[in-house]
């Protein structure tokens, strides 16, 4: 508020770290406005007491594309690490490797949310080679990587080689001794694909151990430990255990919340409407295929998770018989799609 108001008392060079920070803060508690606000006044400082293009508005620029992704504005983020990059590739000798690796992170993370799984894999191969070329072959960053490249293999389906990729995500966070989120997303992912495989028993395992390091690193109740949750709902459902999968659902969705900006609602609110489709409350499990097609309203129409809701609501519509509504619905998911 200083700073905005011209009152900053300390050095005004420092100015645009202080806004970055701030930002950084609104951010992780979920006040984007004020985030991109506080992201687009350190730019304006770097640019006034630096010049345009300077190393110092990367971080900044890196940081507001993370808001505009999560915001599921695609576009504007692609030009904010288009234009970080642009700053990289000027100024070579200011950025240290880890800076890079974050900014090539960034730019696959936005490929991969898009549903551009063939760019992102590219992108997320090119990062993990950059990691282990210049930081080292077991870097603790590599975790991210392998587990990216691992959940990318899941959505094109590839569920042996994402199994490897998770186990080495793993194999990499223990040998690093890396309690990391980016390991409990190991974790949970490679749930996922024993899930998928028909191994219940070892995805709940899976799922525990993802549980147990979210709830130790960022303590209990957290958006990223919802999404856990609500796998482990899954799971119950198809080990007919409905009652609990009911309870889990519900607690997911709690922590989460019901706006529409909270991406990681999606699945717990689609899952949430299978659940109350096969137990017979329609109107319940209407209100929930919406709801988590309203949160996936973001995606590009190719994203399998938005494809997979969709199909989902059409079965449901049918049993309902109400069958040209099933069929409009479907007319939604691109001819490309696969079953």
């Amino acid at each position: 508020e200083q700073i905005h108001a011209g009152s900053w008392p300390h050095n005004p060079p420092l100015a645009h770290r202080t806004l970055t920070m701030a930002g950084f803060a609104h951010s992780r508690i979920g006040n984007l406005v004020d985030a991109e606000q506080s992201f687009k006044l350190a730019l304006r400082q770097v640019e006034s007491i630096h010049g345009a293009e300077q190393p110092q508005a990367i971080r900044p620029s890196m940081y507001l594309a993370l808001v505009y992704m999560q915001e599921s504005r695609w576009e504007e983020a692609e030009a904010r690490l288009n234009e970080a990059f642009r700053i990289r590739q000027n100024r070579t000798h200011f950025i240290d490797a880890r800076a890079t690796g974050s900014l090539l992170g960034l730019r696959a993370n936005l490929s991969y949310s898009r549903g551009r799984f063939e760019e992102a894999e590219r992108r997320y191969q090119d990062l993990l080679d950059f990691q282990s070329s210049q930081i080292g072959p077991m870097a603790p960053e590599m975790v991210g990587s392998y587990n990216a490249l691992g959940a990318i293999a899941v959505q094109t389906k590839r569920f042996d080689v994402a199994a490897e990729r998770f186990q080495k995500a793993i194999a990499i966070g223990k040998e690093t001794n890396q309690d990391s989120l980016q390991t409990a997303d190991a974790w949970n992912n490679f749930g996922v694909v024993r899930y998928r495989q028909g191994r219940l028993e070892e995805a709940l395992e899976c799922y525990r151990e993802a549980l147990e390091l979210k709830n130790q690193i960022l303590g209990p109740g957290s958006a990223s430990a919802a999404t856990t949750i609500a796998n482990i709902a899954d799971t119950h459902v198809e080990l007919g255990r409905l009652e609990e999968a009911e309870a889990l659902y519900l607690e997911a969705i709690a922590i989460i919340g019901e706006g529409n900006a909270a991406l990681k609602g999606g699945n717990a609110n689609r899952g949430y409407a299978v659940l109350l489709a096969l137990t017979d409350r329609p109107d319940a499990a209407e209100h929930r295929f919406k709801k988590a097609l309203d949160i996936w309203a973001g995606l590009e129409a190719d994203h399998p998770e938005l494809i997979r809701t969709r199909r989902e609501y059409a079965d449901f519509l049918r049993d309902q018989g109400r069958r040209a509504e099933a069929e409009e619905v479907l007319s939604k998911i691109p001819e490309s799609a696969s079953d």
